[in-house]
């Protein structure tokens, strides 16, 4: 199956189709937030039904990492417990 979208400026969705065509994109001074402006939206839908439009947006909440190593030390090896209860209390203190 192909999924690619034959035209990349034409977005379909409900009620009606999304054109990127004279869309503009500007990035705002905090550096993360983009204004866009330019875009229209095609309504196609039946006369005397209503038109839908379907909303998105999506939130950055956090990061998920994953370290793995190996430990030879024979001193920490011998309090490895105990460490591993400090390395929990940081990470739970970082989640917070």
């Amino acid at each position: 199956m192909n999924f690619a979208n034959p035209r990349p400026d034409m977005l379909p969705g409900p009620g009606g189709d999304l054109e990127l065509t004279y869309s503009l994109y500007f990035k705002l001074e905090d550096q993360h937030t983009v204004r866009i402006t330019g875009t229209q939206l095609n309504f196609f839908c039946d006369p005397g039904l209503p038109c839908t439009v379907k909303l998105e947006a999506a939130k950055l909440i956090g990061f998920r990492t994953i370290f793995m190593g190996d430990i030879r030390d024979p001193i920490l090896t011998s309090q490895l417990s105990i460490f591993q209860i400090r390395v929990r209390k940081f990470v739970t203190f970082q989640l917070n």
